[in-house]
């Protein structure tokens, strides 16, 4: 959801329709108040994480700079954390793990191989191989490492993906992820994406998404993410700005996963 705009954006069963509008406000001011307590509360940690992410980026500059120096040569002694990313998770991204199932009984033998082949093709066809390297990098530089695996309905197969270790946040009581009550997953779109995510329909030929067009725009990501800049520039990707030309502005969309079943965009 935008956390200061609507959040039945996305209400397949139409539960949300059906509230009042007391209701709805109070769903609104408790998913605000959730998001702005679990983002406000890492304010450290995300400085942390952005030291850690300048270490690593300047260790590379550092290398690249020693090397033109000396003729193509370095005698800079690289990092363990620089080795592993720059060289060993490229080599595991072009090695597909195999599953193994393995029955317990005799008579489940041919189940567990049918279990076998399936999950197999699901890994084969998940596209597993980019954001598992990300995945890794992410974990390695600044200590997790974020994936979400959602069901992609054209391709009848899931995917990994992903997920920006700076737009994951969890409920601010929770000392790990795992105790938490709420996560909460943050990603940007522009008009045209909206445009495209709009023509979504349920099992029943109705609309999955409502007021996608009432999305307030941020114009630029700096403006609701503080640490937007800051990694632009650690990336060597200057300082950020409006969204790419023709695409119109940014809109922020938050997910949040609640530990009760609640899902609310």
């Amino acid at each position: 959801m935008a956390v200061d705009e609507r959040p039945w954006i996305l209400d397949v069963d139409k539960r949300v329709a059906r509230m009042t509008d007391e209701e709805r406000g109070d769903l609104v001011e408790k998913v605000r108040n959730d998001f702005h307590n679990a983002r406000d509360t890492r304010s450290e940690r995300e400085e942390r994480a952005l030291d850690d992410y300048a270490l690593y980026s300047r260790k590379r500059r550092d290398a690249i700079q020693q090397a033109e120096d000396r003729g193509g040569w370095s005698t800079l002694e690289v990092p363990l954390v620089f080795w592993i990313v720059e060289h060993e998770l490229p080599r595991l991204g072009v090695q597909p793990p195999t599953i193994t199932v393995t029955a317990r009984k005799p008579a489940a033998v041919a189940y567990a191989q049918a279990k076998q082949m399936r999950l197999q093709h699901y890994l084969d066809r998940c596209g597993w191989d980019i954001p598992y390297q990300m995945i890794q990098r992410s974990k390695i530089i600044i200590g997790d490492g974020i994936s979400k695996v959602p069901w992609d309905a054209s391709e009848v197969t899931p995917r990994i993906l992903h997920v920006d270790w700076f737009d994951f946040f969890f409920s601010a009581e929770a000392t790990v992820a795992e105790k938490a009550e709420v996560y909460f997953h943050r990603t940007y779109w522009t008009r045209r994406q909206l445009a495209a995510l709009a023509e979504d329909e349920d099992a029943d030929g109705r609309p999955l998404w409502h007021g996608l067009e009432d999305l307030a725009a941020v114009g630029d990501r700096s403006s609701s993410d503080s640490t937007w800049a800051r990694r632009r520039d650690i990336s060597w990707q200057g300082p950020g700005g409006p969204a790419q030309r023709g695409a119109g502005e940014q809109i922020p969309m938050i997910e949040a996963w609640y530990a009760s079943g609640e899902y609310v965009v």
